[in-house]
């Protein structure tokens, strides 16, 4: 699940938001996750 290495890499390098299409990964606490498909 590359997407999940990639946000937890974003949390720990203090980044804010979080692009993917992983509806998976909008409960990921710690960053503002924004579903691409949802726009």
């Amino acid at each position: 699940m590359p997407d999940a290495i990639h946000g937890a890499t974003a949390i720990l390098n203090g980044c804010e938001t979080f692009l993917t299409n992983d509806k998976r990964l909008e409960s990921l606490s710690g960053i503002n996750v924004i579903i691409l498909s949802n726009l």
